[in-house]
């Protein structure tokens, strides 16, 4: 069978992209969509000197370094990198086992059976990740407010209890830097300019600029702080894997919720 360039090229980059995807979802990576797709046009070029004799190409540290590429084009060389360089390859070996089963199963490999690899492939790491959420881990919460919408790893915590006072609903603690995605641009501005500041200055910092029917605060107390403060509002929905929680608060952490990565958020481990 031949393959034309141009296509060898297309499945490549289709290929690299649902790898990148599915590392972006498995580490909470949240990056943007033209940040994996850079990635994954790095991995279909390597691919592509390959094809095109390129000796250097085979080399290991050539093939070493087009992965390491990929991974920092798609999610840059922060905290979790190499959380995210272990799972990319882990899922490599996964599409490549799951391409050579479907392969011998249907005695060639063509464009349909390249796309049932992927979706199985894919689905198998669902399974996966909800295996973990399931065994205690964190798992995935989606946010939206209005047009926006943020995906992020939460953790139930079975010792936080904080609900909102008035309805009831579980409140979401999440790192400041995600939830700010879901907010106008003047807002985000207004929070970054004081970033460090107290729950309530902020508050009114955001009154001033007419920002508060958005906000309040929210009365926390835990081991240290007995009576502390919470900037927070309510999301438009949340859903904690395919359940959607409602009602629900969404506060911005005072501070990194997990130093190594794993969650961005934390709830109540009753919501």
């Amino acid at each position: 069978m031949v393959i034309s360039l141009d296509t060898l090229i297309l499945s490549e980059l289709s290929a690299d992209f649902l790898l990148l995807l599915a590392v972006d979802r498995l580490c909470a990576k949240n990056a943007p969509l033209p940040r994996l797709l850079a990635g994954a046009a790095i991995g279909a070029g390597y691919s592509a000197a390959l094809v095109l004799g390129c000796s250097a190409a085979a080399c290991w540290v050539f093939k070493l370094a087009s992965a390491l590429l990929m991974l920092l084009a798609a999610f840059g060389a922060g905290r979790g990198f190499f959380r995210a360089a272990a799972v990319f390859a882990a899922s490599g070996a996964a599409f490549a086992g799951v391409t050579v089963a479907v392969s011998l199963a249907c005695g060639k490999f063509g464009a349909k059976q390249m796309l049932l690899s992927f979706a199985l492939s894919y689905a198998l790491l669902g399974v996966a990740l909800r295996y973990s959420a399931a065994r205690g881990g964190p798992e995935k919460a989606v946010l939206r407010l209005g047009s926006r919408s943020v995906s992020l790893m939460a953790l139930r915590d079975t010792g936080n209890s904080l609900r909102d006072a008035v309805t009831g609903a579980p409140v979401l603690i999440a790192d400041e830097a995600l939830l700010v995605k879901l907010l106008p641009p003047e807002t985000r501005s207004i929070l970054a300019e004081t970033s460090g500041v107290s729950p309530p200055e902020r508050l009114e910092a955001l009154g001033k600029a007419g920002c508060t029917p958005l906000f309040r605060l929210l009365p926390y107390s835990s081991v240290g702080v007995s009576s502390g403060m919470l900037l927070c509002f309510r999301p438009d929905e949340l859903r904690l894997g395919k359940r959607r929680v409602s009602p629900a608060i969404a506060a911005l952490a005072p501070n990194k919720l997990s130093a190594k990565g794993e969650y961005s958020a934390i709830i109540n481990g009753e919501a």
